[in-house]
């Protein structure tokens, strides 16, 4: 059974360089700064089990298992995630349909007035067009007779749905098909709520990478120019950097989870390394590639950068002293 690493963070922190280290070591796989998010997005694992959970009914679960699969679907077929297929070997679609087919206590043929507002605009027009013709014209009550959906109910069982969701991610990871032990991926799970995301998995460690404030800020607002997050503003900034870390002060207490600083893995190199390294169970010994992916004097290069570009001094004067306890001693 393949082990599971993921890395992650918030935005411009640094995470790939655990992506990048990784690749030096023998027996494990990193599969780069892909992000893999299917199961934290919106329309993802997680959101699925939570409506299934708090927001079921008699149709509500057939909207949500139908939304999931939409969700794969595109992410299947677009060329901006070709890499969920050629990762999976082809098999990331499919091993998604037997999930929710693993999920299905009964299926139908019908539909509801949720499948008629999912529709394209030719489709809705031709279900509209039947039931024209079927209400003034021929005067007939009920549904369309031609319109019809596949339909679905899924009885929420909290066990069932977390020993589902571990066989189809224990399938995907198969399809792979690589020999190393390790597998690494980049955003397989978000930094917050661990303890719920790790219960998917047999085996998972997860790395949260976070960076100081002034080079996330300066980098955001002068070089990259993102609009993910309120660079524009240092006070909204400085509001939102506090909000999305409280969950640390819990996430940093699991023992699958390793929070670290970009910064330390540059100017704390060795003994940074082989506090991961113990974190994941890897021995030194299989650092075969040392130097070769990940160059912490390159990386130096995108640290304290607000002394690089033209930054407001009280900006960052407001950052230092409103998010003193993250940033990095240099």
């Amino acid at each position: 059974m393949k082990k599971i690493i993921t890395c992650t963070g918030y935005g411009s922190t640094g995470s790939s360089v655990v992506t990048d280290l990784l690749k030096e070591f023998k027996d494990v796989y990193s599969f780069g700064d892909y992000e893999y998010r299917f199961i934290f997005d919106p329309n993802g694992i997680r959101e699925l089990e939570v409506a299934l959970k708090y927001l079921n009914n008699r149709q509500n679960s057939d909207y949500y298992l139908k939304i999931f699969l939409k969700y794969i679907n595109y992410l299947s077929r677009s060329q901006m995630y070709k890499y969920y297929e050629k990762t999976f070997n082809g098999k990331f679609y499919e091993e998604s349909k037997k999930f929710i087919e693993s999920l299905i206590d009964v299926k139908w043929e019908g539909y509801w007035h949720q499948d008629v507002m999912q529709e394209n605009i030719f489709r809705k027009s031709l279900y509209y067009s039947e039931r024209f013709i079927q209400k003034k014209i021929l005067k007939q009550e009920g549904s369309a007779r031609f319109y019809k959906k596949n339909m679905y109910y899924s009885k929420y069982d909290e066990r069932r749905f977390i020993e589902n969701v571990k066989i189809y991610l224990r399938n995907l990871m198969e399809h792979t098909k690589k020999n190393e032990e390790r597998l690494v991926f980049d955003q397989l799970l978000p930094p917050e709520n661990l303890e719920e995301f790790s219960k998917y998995f047999d085996d998972i460690k997860i790395i949260i990478v976070d960076r100081d404030p002034r080079d996330v800020y300066t980098l955001e607002k002068y070089k990259y120019k993102e609009t993910f997050g309120p660079y524009r503003s240092v006070k909204s900034y400085v509001k939102w950097h506090k909000e999305i870390r409280q969950h640390q002060k819990k996430e940093k207490n699991l023992s699958n989870v390793f929070l670290v600083n970009f910064e330390e893995f540059i100017y704390d190199y060795e003994k940074t390394v082989k506090k991961l390294l113990k974190f994941l169970n890897i021995s030194e010994k299989d650092w075969i590639w040392k130097g070769k992916y990940f160059n912490p004097r390159v990386s130096k290069q995108n640290t304290i950068t607000w002394k690089k570009f033209s930054v407001s001094k009280d900006d960052i004067e407001y950052i230092e002293r409103e998010l003193e306890e993250y940033l990095f001693q240099f």
